[in-house]
């Protein structure tokens, strides 16, 4: 998960208009994890739901076209839509065609977070991907009614949303940082070491509570929205290897 890591701190360095770049960066995330790490793939890709396939992709020999398509309609979108519709119609557009063989939401999700940082910088700290996480089903829900319309407009309303709740999470915790702290988010990082990661496991033993949906409710996403603990693979939100510490600023 350390590709995760060195792939977000490229973030300020490479240009999200260029495929070449975004292949380049796929290798990163997913080096060592899968064979066709950098490369689009070379087989037939779908997505399930347990056994039940739910979205066929494009097939392989179409992916390189399509996806010089999207890169040049990107390109070509800056006076017409701007960055911000762009960067959620790429995003739709990149999980859509599923050029890869693996890595296809991270690196979609990481896109979309390069475009809107090269619209405005500030989006390099804006915590979007935890809001997804956050809303992952209607995520998913939402990507495939897109999937069944014919384009990507539900998805675009869906990732304003998002995106304003995120602002609206960080705008939330500057004001109040200086005021009283939920109880909640206070309880849990009174039970944290500064520069100590741990699992929820952990954190839940370390409160003595046995029910996750409630800590993760009530405890976990106030604190990560809010800005007092981070995650370790932050582009992984749900991943079994996730750790959490207070954050570091």
């Amino acid at each position: 998960m350390q590709n995760a890591y060195a792939a977000y701190s490229l973030l300020e360095s490479f240009d999200p208009c260029d495929l070449n770049e975004m292949l380049r960066i796929h290798g990163i995330l997913t080096e060592g994890l899968v064979e066709e790490s950098g490369r689009f793939r070379s087989g037939e890709e779908g997505v399930f739901s347990g056994n039940i396939c739910i979205y066929v992709a494009p097939p392989p020999e179409k992916v390189p076209g399509m996806m010089a398509d999207l890169f040049g309609w990107l390109n070509g979108s800056h006076d017409t839509v701007g960055l911000l519709i762009a960067s959620c119609v790429f995003h739709y557009g990149l999980v859509f065609i599923h050029p890869f063989a693996d890595g296809n939401g991270r690196i979609a999700r990481l896109w979309q977070k390069a475009l809107l940082a090269k619209w405005r910088p500030v989006f390099r700290w804006i915590p979007i991907e935890t809001r997804i996480w956050m809303a992952q089903q209607e995520y998913y829900d939402v990507i495939g009614k897109c999937d069944q319309v014919g384009n990507s407009d539900a998805f675009i309303g869906f990732m304003l949303r998002v995106i304003l709740s995120a602002l609206e999470d960080v705008e939330y915790a500057l004001r109040t940082a200086e005021e009283s702290v939920p109880w909640s988010v206070s309880k849990l990082t009174a039970v944290m070491k500064e520069d100590v990661w741990y699992t929820s496991r952990e954190l839940m033993e370390l409160l003595k509570m046995s029910s996750r949906p409630m800590f993760q409710t009530n405890y976990l996403a106030p604190a990560i929205s809010r800005d007092f603990i981070e995650m370790e693979y932050p582009d992984s939100p749900r991943s079994r290897y996730q750790r959490y510490r207070i954050k570091r600023y």
